[in-house]
């Protein structure tokens, strides 16, 4: 099976991870070879058995017309771009979140996740206390105040703890509320980098990942979102959940790479990749968040095991090597059931 993948913006992160992910089918004996390409103009499609197109669906009409057996699929479309699904046959995307969003759209959807790819670890530890790690946007980092920063914090009141935060510093800014003198427990502000993966995150005890948007808890808001009549019996306490279209466990796998166990929110991502309290721990409210920090802050024997058997889940079903496998089997039955071709 001869596939392509093709751009018109190779500078993108997401194309670039691609390229270099979908790149090891070459020489991996699985029947199926990969050429990149970010001129379409220049394609000659009749080569072709698979296309996968980032950045929009447009160009799978022009193939399609060059070669009408060739299956064409999206790459990471997103709600924002304005495609045209009506010569895609197949969707790739990064999250169960993002795979049920264009359910109705496309048939056809398959999963592949998108994450970076860590350096070893360098340098030593700097503190003796527990350290806990953040990697992300600025948004995801600020999103915490005060779900789980509260957490953090009535931590700290037992085991000293410090929070390594490393985000774009030099492009949006040192967070002005992620700080040690509003939080009460001490922050260390890290640049982003490829480097620092392996400096600072690779030497934390937790990983942090939190993924949800946060909602106001108000009566008034709960009003307007149940019925009249109650008649779905609402209560007070039912939980208000909310995340973006685009949430993927990205953050997850750059933890699990080095072997370090992870609290997370509960989105279906994160429920799709942890084993609560296997693979690591699962939370929503503060007292969660608490619960979940506490308990591995007090065992280092269960931070080791819990890293291990999420590092492990990774090797075999999230690295390049398994997302390639299964995308390749995956594509041979759509193709059969479409060409009824092997």
């Amino acid at each position: 099976m001869k596939i392509l993948l093709a751009t018109s913006k190779p500078n993108s992160s997401s194309f670039c991870f691609y390229a270099a992910s979908l790149s090891k089918l070459n020489g991996a004996n699985l029947g199926a070879s990969i050429v990149v390409s970010t001129d379409i103009g220049t394609v000659d499609f009749s080569e072709f058995e698979v296309a996968l197109f980032m950045g929009g669906s447009n160009s799978s009409s022009i193939a399609k017309g060059r070669n009408e057996n060739l299956l064409c699929g999206v790459v990471e479309p997103r709600s924002s771009q304005k495609n045209d699904f009506s010569n895609v046959d197949f969707v790739i995307a990064n999250s169960l979140e993002a795979q049920d969003f264009f359910a109705g759209i496309c048939q056809h959807s398959f999963l592949y996740y998108t994450y970076p790819t860590v350096p070893p670890k360098s340098g030593g530890r700097e503190s003796k206390d527990l350290l806990l790690g953040y990697h992300g946007n600025k948004i995801h980092l600020e999103s915490m105040i005060p779900r789980v920063t509260d957490a953090i914090r009535a931590l700290h009141q037992e085991i000293p703890v410090r929070l390594y935060a490393m985000y774009n510093v030099t492009a949006l800014g040192m967070s002005r509320t992620v700080r040690t003198e509003k939080l009460g427990f001490p922050v260390v502000h890290i640049d982003y980098s490829h480097e620092n993966y392996g400096r600072y995150i690779a030497h934390v005890d937790i990983g942090l990942v939190p993924q949800l948007i946060p909602t106001k808890n108000s009566s008034l808001l709960r009003y307007l979102l149940g019925s009249a009549t109650r008649k779905y019996n609402e209560k007070s306490d039912d939980f208000l959940i909310r995340y973006k279209e685009t949430t993927n466990p990205g953050r997850h796998f750059v933890f699990f790479q080095y072997g370090i166990p992870v609290v997370s929110d509960m989105t279906p991502s994160a429920c799709s990749v942890i084993d609560h309290r296997g693979t690591g721990y699962l939370a929503c409210t503060t007292g969660g968040w608490f619960s979940a920090l506490r308990e591995m802050a007090n065992s280092r024997v269960l931070r080791q095991a819990v890293g291990a058997a999420s590092k492990n889940r990774w090797q075999k079903q999230y690295s390049p090597d398994g997302l390639n496998q299964r995308l390749i089997d995956e594509l041979r039955c759509l193709r059969k059931a479409r060409c009824g071709i092997r």
